[in-house]
């Protein structure tokens, strides 16, 4: 579209009013499945005897000494073990000494557990023809908390009552052969009530949609304030508030009819939100050319004086992805407000 309009020395002047364009984001989900484990069926008990993880009724640790069992040798393959009357026994796929395991995996801040497989020391963790899988989005190129347990059910008749952890694996990031699309093989070993666990990776790929309409998680994250008025006034009555004259700061948000409002942080300039304050949080409806309004107050005993607030006009320019951070800056006195946002569909 043209618009043609008097420049301010008398020239006319065109401006050409372009269509703005966007790009479609990615987003990427790692999706892990869980594969087979090879189980080790015994375990010490506290009095340090060789027992069954399991009694005949299936409730905890087993209590029956076991005789003529093998010891573990990490050299030597697994399938071997079936040679050994005693490990036959356990490991014949009807014995409910044996372990009833199931996994919990830990992806960032998301927790799946698989199916229990009863009576079972070489499970494999499928679930109608197919492995036992889990999907969450990849944060971080894959620095995110990941940790697996294996862990033995305690109940009957399908009841999980309690569970005995078997082993366990932390780490701080996903590790490499999962985000490479490969098998992981755990290797716990002597000691442990599991000798391996296979799990694999998946990393995929979606586009995101140019527009950003959709449901997100709006929280804000903190604010950071002038210490003054612009008339140079403290925010409150030193000697009646007790706070030195540092304001009572709260942060308004609100788009699509949905508001935040934040508890006052008491007497400071600045501050992250933190599980005390965890109605920072909302899931907020955004839509295309929608406003956003942000409002930052200080919360008097009978009222609540501005300390600044700013709007947008266009949601999408700050809803760009499924997930990010986007700083207010510089408005009233208000140095900044950070606020994050995951997209939830």
């Amino acid at each position: 579209m043209k618009k043609w309009m008097v420049g301010a020395l008398g020239a006319l002047t065109m401006l050409m009013l372009l269509p703005v364009t966007s790009q479609a984001a990615t987003v990427k989900y790692l999706k892990v499945s869980v594969i087979k484990a090879q189980l080790w069926p015994v375990t010490q008990n506290k009095s340090g005897k060789t027992v069954y993880w399991d009694n005949l009724v299936g409730m905890g640790v087993g209590t029956f000494a076991v005789k003529d069992f093998p010891s573990f040798d990490p050299k030597k393959p697994y399938a071997d073990y079936a040679k050994n009357a005693a490990f036959a026994k356990i490991c014949d796929g009807k014995n409910k000494r044996s372990p009833d395991a199931f996994v919990v995996l830990k992806l960032g801040s998301k927790t799946f557990t698989t199916d229990k497989f009863n009576n079972q020391c070489a499970p494999e963790f499928k679930k109608g023809g197919s492995y036992i899988s889990f999907t969450t989005q990849l944060m971080n190129d894959g620095k995110m908390p990941f940790s697996v347990e294996v862990r033995d059910n305690d109940g009957a008749a399908g009841i999980r009552l309690a569970s005995q952890l078997m082993a366990s694996y932390q780490a701080g990031a996903i590790p490499a052969a999962l985000l490479a699309g490969k098998e992981l093989t755990l290797n716990f070993g002597a000691g442990t009530g599991v000798v391996s666990l296979v799990l694999k990776g998946e990393v995929i790929t979606k586009t995101v949609s140019d527009g950003c309409d959709g449901t997100y998680k709006v929280t804000v994250k903190s604010f950071d304030v002038k210490q003054t008025k612009s008339n140079g006034k403290t925010w409150d009555n030193k000697w009646l508030t007790g706070g030195g004259g540092r304001p009572d700061v709260s942060v308004n948000f609100s788009t699509g009819g949905t508001t935040i409002q934040t508890k006052a942080y008491k007497n400071t300039f600045a501050a992250s939100y933190s599980k005390d304050h965890n109605n920072s949080s909302s899931a907020v409806v955004v839509k295309k050319d929608s406003i956003v309004k942000l409002t930052v107050y200080d919360d008097e005993l009978r009222s609540k004086e501005t300390i600044g607030e700013t709007a947008i006009g266009d949601a999408c320019k700050i809803f760009k992805g499924a997930s990010g951070t986007y700083t207010f800056s510089n408005f009233g006195r208000v140095n900044n407000v950070v606020i994050t946002f995951v997209k939830k569909n």
